[in-house]
């Protein structure tokens, strides 16, 4: 732990850094990693570029299961004349969610 720590710091020199790296291998890889980023910039856009795609498609996905439970908490409230909370509690929301769910509905 303290050798990652060393890593992050910014007043570990570089010749430290250099003995660090050669007696920890995950520390030598990150180096690496963290080279090719620093000196490369194409290399940097695609990682970046595949970052955001799977920060976009996390958030995709999560819009998509909240319009899922919206129209379900909607249905429930519609065919059984529940109030929101009561539907909520039907589909197995915990209570701390409905603040989630109730300005929306």
């Amino acid at each position: 732990m303290e050798k990652w720590a060393a890593y992050f710091s910014s007043s570990t020199t570089d010749e430290e850094l250099k003995e660090i790296a050669e007696s920890e291998t995950a520390i030598r890889e990150a180096m690496e990693v963290e080279d090719m980023f620093t000196k490369d910039e194409v290399t940097k856009r695609a990682y970046e570029k595949a970052e955001k795609f799977h920060r976009d498609q996390a958030a995709q996905i999560s819009y998509a299961h909240l319009s899922e439970r919206l129209d379900n908490i909607k249905n429930i409230m519609k065919n059984l004349q529940l109030p929101a909370e009561k539907a909520m509690e039907a589909l197995g929301i915990p209570a701390a969610d409905f603040h989630k769910y109730r300005s929306q509905l």
